[in-house]
């Protein structure tokens, strides 16, 4: 013979998450994070050129300097080719 316990099921109560506001402040941070990785990237393209620009002065030689645009398009391509 088996007993059966009785098991009491209480309901939980309701959770706000308030999903909303977190999506509106996900999206706010995405912007701000965006922007703030494109002022970065444009950053580093500007210090590497200014580099090898004195490089450049200072050897004679010539050195293909790097537009912003330039490298974005081709961060692009290079990823959806993966």
């Amino acid at each position: 013979m088996t007993e059966v316990a009785s098991v009491s099921v209480t309901p939980f109560a309701p959770v706000n998450f308030a999903f909303d506001d977190l999506k509106a402040k996900m999206n706010r941070f995405t912007i701000r994070f965006d922007k703030w990785t494109q002022n970065q990237r444009a950053r580093v393209l500007k210090e590497r050129n200014d580099f090898a620009k004195a490089i450049t002065e200072s050897r004679g030689n010539k050195f293909l300097f790097v537009d912003s645009t330039d490298a974005a398009k081709r961060a692009r391509k290079t990823s959806t080719n993966k």
